[in-house]
């Protein structure tokens, strides 16, 4: 498989050092309006891991002093001969946008999905398709006046990076982590998620007071190289979609569109079905995995015939459940938000349970009520079109 990586390293890249604190991090990530990612080098300029933003944020209670060291994880290495859809798949695997390319031991520099989304439209014929055709629809909102510390809440429940901003049905911006980490922890005197609670001045103020705006908007019939062209240029993760109205039809991530990149990797292979668990789903037990795999392999199987490959994408967050009085269960609560991409419809699905398997059980029953709804309006409109040909016969 050709499309290497290789003339896609960038040779300057932000770095930190270890001993460096978070309240250091935050610092650099404020100097730029670009998400970012940075690489950790110790004192002997060995290459440690490295930190990003969603990593901060999700680090939440931790002193402003702790060291950046202890916060570093560690992102797939990639090669110079890695090929773009590897790329793409390590990518999503690892939930970053930024990977480092080695040779032996010694780091040559990153490749961003920026620059993998712009050689995909080269290599594929991806930038051709219409943008619909990866959006999620009906996206989670928020309303311009919601507080700051709602949109918080709302990030870690729903594990989402990203919310339009709406105004009488319309976008009127859209709200990040990164605004989160750069404009709320910077405002704060001790940059530290510590010692904010919901009472803080700053996080009642309305979410309208950060988001980024004015808005650059597509609409869905608009095509996937328009939208890869405009979040390059702009330093966009993302771009909300719109209809004749300018009323909300969508939105569409760079991880949408590393999906089909990364599928490419399975048709390589030969495989039918393509099916890629994200988040917490390696710390699950392998036969718990098989299980959650399993239940979504056979939706894609019953459905073969209307959706063709079908390509399942699935997010797993677990954390500790709650009694109604808040008091903590002490059993693990799976989070499980699903997209399926097909040639017959783009769906998704999210919910929450006790138990895994109960969970992913409930998203794959949500996927194929939608499917079938879909199929259903499908032979409706078919019948209304035979009906119509023969009265024009008549």
């Amino acid at each position: 498989m050709e499309h290497k990586i290789d003339e896609l390293v960038k040779v300057e890249y932000d770095t930190i050092q270890s001993d460096e604190t978070v309240k250091d991090a935050v610092a650099k990530f404020a100097k730029d309006t670009r998400p970012r990612t940075l690489l950790v080098f110790d004192d002997e300029n060995r290459y440690v891991g490295v930190v990003t933003e969603r990593i901060i944020f999700r680090s939440g209670n931790q002193s402003d002093h702790t060291k950046v060291k202890n916060l570093a994880v560690k992102a797939p290495k990639l090669e110079k001969d890695t090929d773009i859809f590897h790329a793409a798949k390590l990518m999503l695997d690892s939930n970053m946008k930024h990977l480092p390319v080695f040779d032996g031991e010694s780091i040559l520099g990153i490749v961003t999905a920026n620059d993998v989304l712009m050689k995909s439209i080269e290599a594929t014929n991806i930038g051709d398709l219409p943008i619909r055709r990866f959006m999620s629809g009906a996206p989670r909102i928020v309303q311009a006046d919601e507080k700051i510390a709602t949109v918080m809440h709302l990030f870690n429940e729903a594990a989402i990076s990203r919310v339009p901003v709406v105004k009488d049905g319309k976008p009127v911006g859209i709200v990040s982590k990164h605004d989160i980490v750069t404009k709320v922890l910077v405002s704060n005197n001790t940059m530290s998620f510590a010692d904010f609670d919901d009472r803080s001045t700053l996080l009642n103020n309305g979410v309208d007071s950060i988001m980024g705006y004015p808005l650059r908007t597509l609409m869905p019939n608009d095509t996937v190289e328009k939208a890869i062209s405009l979040m390059h240029e702009r330093s966009m993760n993302s771009v909300i979609l719109v209809d004749a109205e300018d009323k909300l039809s969508g939105i569409v991530t760079k991880k949408d569109l590393l999906e089909p990149l990364a599928a490419i990797v399975s048709h390589a292979q030969e495989q039918k079905r393509f099916i890629q668990l994200r988040g917490q789903a390696n710390e699950l037990e392998p036969h718990i995995k098989a299980e959650v795999i399993n239940e979504f392999d056979e939706l894609l199987k019953r459905h073969e015939e209307q959706i063709g490959e079908g390509h399942a994408f699935i997010y797993v967050k677990k954390h500790k459940g709650r009694l109604n009085k808040g008091k903590t269960r002490g059993v693990d609560m799976y989070y499980i938000r699903a997209r399926i991409s097909s040639d017959f419809g783009t769906f998704v699905a999210s919910n929450e349970e006790f138990g895994v398997v109960q969970c992913a059980n409930e998203v794959a029953r949500l996927l194929e009520k939608q499917m079938q709804t879909t199929l259903e309006r499908m032979r409706d409109r078919s019948k209304g079109e035979d009906m119509l040909g023969v009265r024009a016969a008549i």
